[in-house]
């Protein structure tokens, strides 16, 4: 979009997408225009870097999945069941194989391909 209209072409490196995936963006997709475009007009280099992304998202992002968010009332029993699977697909996204996982988590690494497999994030 912003390549075409500035005739520039930029990439987002891998640390960045994960950045930006993260921040909850308040601004909504105005917000997500602003920065994007930000970046490709200020970045010297093609592949755009962490250290270009604004601060405030940086640190945002950062705090971001620190807290357990509550969007409705559950049972307790479910509740646990939830993050339960929020953090093993959080781990496996980022670790992609249970031995890591299991590491990141602190449990074993058969506990942790058992409940992988429990909540359908592994085959």
């Amino acid at each position: 979009m912003f390549a075409g209209k500035y005739g520039l072409h930029r990439k987002l490196s891998d640390q960045c997408h994960q950045i930006l995936e993260e921040y909850d963006w308040p601004g909504n997709v105005r917000e997500l225009e602003n920065v994007m475009e930000r970046l490709v007009v200020t970045s010297h280099d093609v592949l755009i870097m962490p250290d270009q992304i604004p601060q405030y998202i940086c640190e945002a992002a950062k705090g971001a999945g620190k807290g357990i968010k509550v969007e409705r009332m559950l049972s307790m029993q479910e509740a646990i069941e939830e993050v339960e699977k929020q953090l093993l697909q959080r781990a496996y996204d980022v670790h992609k194989t249970t031995t890591k996982v299991a590491k990141a988590l602190g449990i074993s690494q058969p506990s942790a391909s058992r409940k992988l497999r429990k909540h359908a994030i592994l085959s």
